[in-house]
């Protein structure tokens, strides 16, 4: 679990955070939820070798890119000793590409 939370975390780096202001005050996760999936989301990612496109939280089903900052939000009101809920914000993802792999050879 450390190791998928570390994952996680490091998606949440590569994310631009923007507010959807018809949920960002309405919505919200416990935190006992969240980690809850995380360690479904953990369990699946460990025999499928991949994340899921959408994690179910409480019944209510959110993208990769939401879940990776509703885990993030989480991880630090628990290292804060904080119990309230976190309150759902709509994240963009990162522009995705493809890598190029050019052959070739590497001279040390």
């Amino acid at each position: 679990m450390k190791k998928t939370i570390a994952l996680l975390l490091a998606f949440a780096m590569m994310l631009s955070i923007l507010p959807m202001s018809a949920f960002a005050a309405t919505t919200s996760f416990e935190l006992s939820a969240i980690f809850e999936a995380a360690k479904t989301t953990a369990d699946s990612a460990t025999t499928t070798y991949a994340f899921p496109e959408k994690v179910t939280v409480s019944g209510t089903q959110v993208s990769l890119a939401d879940f990776t900052y509703l885990v993030s939000a989480a991880i630090v009101k628990a290292i804060n000793n904080e119990t309230t809920p976190v309150d759902y914000i709509a994240v963009t993802e990162a522009n995705k590409t493809a890598n190029v792999i050019t052959e070739g050879e590497l001279t040390l």
